[in-house]
């Protein structure tokens, strides 16, 4: 990406293995889209204990709380999106609950907790 600042690096569909240490070694996970499907992102950044910053499209519109698990930006734009990414960092009181309650939320859509749900549900119409 010929406009990006030296200072920062850019992974284009990195392997796996790469993007879990991109998300260990990360705090805060910045979700700047404005449409959206579902952003698998979010719940990966989640289940890593990353603060998670958005605006409210998709997984973020879905899932999140502001606030609560998230910071969204209603508006999109992108002084809102830094004005909350910069909380975050200022604030790490703030950064500890997002990560901890982002953490919590995640853990409800993990594969085991998920199978299991569908399993009952599976067993309810058979009953």
């Amino acid at each position: 990406m010929p406009d990006l600042p030296k200072s920062f690096e850019f992974y284009q569909q990195p392997k796996r293995e790469l993007l879990m240490k991109l998300y260990n070694e990360a705090d805060i996970c910045l979700f700047p889209s404005i449409r959206e499907g579902w952003g698998l992102i979010v719940t990966e950044a989640m289940a890593h204990k990353c603060a998670v910053v958005g605006n409210n499209t998709g997984v973020v519109l879905e899932l999140c709380k502001d606030e609560e698990t998230a910071l969204i930006s209603k508006s999109k734009s992108v002084e809102d999106l830094e004005n909350k990414l910069f909380r975050v960092i200022e604030d790490e009181r703030l950064m500890k609950k997002l990560q901890d309650n982002g953490y919590e939320l995640a853990k409800k859509y993990s594969f085991s907790n998920q199978s299991k749900i569908f399993e009952e549900y599976l067993l309810s119409l058979v009953e």
